[in-house]
């Protein structure tokens, strides 16, 4: 994941949002023992990254290899 410009915290978000689904920010935070703070920005980059889709509070995942293809096609655009 460090391709994509994640680091461990990131990661560990990410694969958390993954174990769960549809979660609350709130429920990610408790989760991860984490201030609700830092899972709101570590979101918001797994959100511009396009590993997840914020919904108002629910947090809907995107699979690694829809991920992949949709960071490769916003590349391709960027570099077009």
């Amino acid at each position: 994941m460090a391709v994509l410009g994640l680091d461990a915290a990131g990661e560990q978000l990410y694969r958390t949002s993954l174990r769960n689904a549809g979660a609350r920010r709130q429920a990610l935070a408790e989760k991860l023992g984490w201030p609700l703070d830092r899972v709101t920005a570590g979101l918001t980059k797994l959100d511009a990254l396009g590993l997840i889709d914020l919904d108002g509070d629910e947090v809907r995942t995107v699979s690694p290899d829809q991920a992949v293809e949709r960071l490769i096609a916003t590349e391709s655009r960027r570099l077009a």
